[in-house]
């Protein structure tokens, strides 16, 4: 949409607003660029104190870029690839019991006290796969409780994408005798813990976020890596494998 229409539509609303006078009041121009987004569509949001919209957008509509007026002052813009959770006017949640979408999406604050300002939409990754390995009990054939993984992070905060506190808990089915896979939103602190079952009766838990942040793992990382975690309770040893580096951590831990 050219801009010269769009001035003539809101022409209106704005008829105070001319090069002679106090501009403070006026609004910003907006220009969000959507040529690096590979999606056919994404969920475009800004907001100030409030939401100022919301919805989804095509790059292939806006070749050049994607405009909107917005209040002067301070206005965040978050893009987000296509996802099924739970949105709210600043959150994104996982419902309860499932495991977070593989979320790619962009963020930035903006300050709008000009005429215009551009905002450049580049998709990052916003979720870690964690591949978990448990050490089979001596006697048993295959790992035998149920596995539970539980985190006070629920979802990401859609002003910076970190992690939004809230009830997350998922319980991933077993691979072969002793593995599991399973992805967490970006955490916001060391509450990630797995939870062991037997016949529905809590056993155990493991400090799963104390591990990973042990290990040097960066939860604030523009993309986030996929760990690799092997966890041996007889030798109550942990190793670490981050998706990226060449060497694999070990940590002597108290499981």
């Amino acid at each position: 949409m050219k801009r010269i229409l769009l001035m003539l539509i809101a022409g209106l609303s704005l008829t105070s607003c001319f090069v002679k006078e106090d501009r403070t009041p006026c609004p910003c121009w907006l220009e969000v660029d959507l040529s690096n987004v590979p999606e056919k569509s994404v969920v475009l949001s800004g907001w100030k104190d409030e939401l100022l919209f919301r919805g989804p957008v095509s790059p292939s509509d806006y070749p050049d870029f994607y405009e909107v007026t917005v209040p002067r002052g301070e206005v965040y813009v978050t893009a987000l690839g296509k996802n099924n959770d739970i949105m709210n006017p600043t959150n994104l949640l996982i419902p309860e019991g499932s495991q977070a979408d593989s979320l790619y999406a962009h963020c930035a604050r903006l300050n709008t006290n000009c005429e215009t300002v551009t905002d450049v939409v580049t998709l990052h990754k916003q979720f870690a796969t964690v591949h978990l390995t448990m050490q089979i009990p001596e006697g048993q054939k295959i790992y035998p409780y149920e596995v539970m993984i539980a985190s006070d992070v629920a979802g990401w905060d859609l002003r910076d994408l970190s992690g939004a506190k809230g009830r997350f808990y998922y319980s991933p089915g077993r691979i072969g005798d002793n593995e599991y896979e399973f992805r967490v939103p970006r955490q916001s602190d060391s509450s990630l813990k797995i939870e062991l079952y037997d016949e529905g009766k809590k056993v155990d838990e493991v400090a799963l976020g104390d591990f990973i942040i042990q290990s040097g793992f960066d939860w604030n990382a523009e993309d986030l890596a996929d760990i690799s975690l092997d966890i041996r309770f007889r030798e109550s040893q942990v190793q670490v494998l981050i998706s990226g580096w060449r060497d694999t951590i070990l940590l002597d831990v108290k499981i």
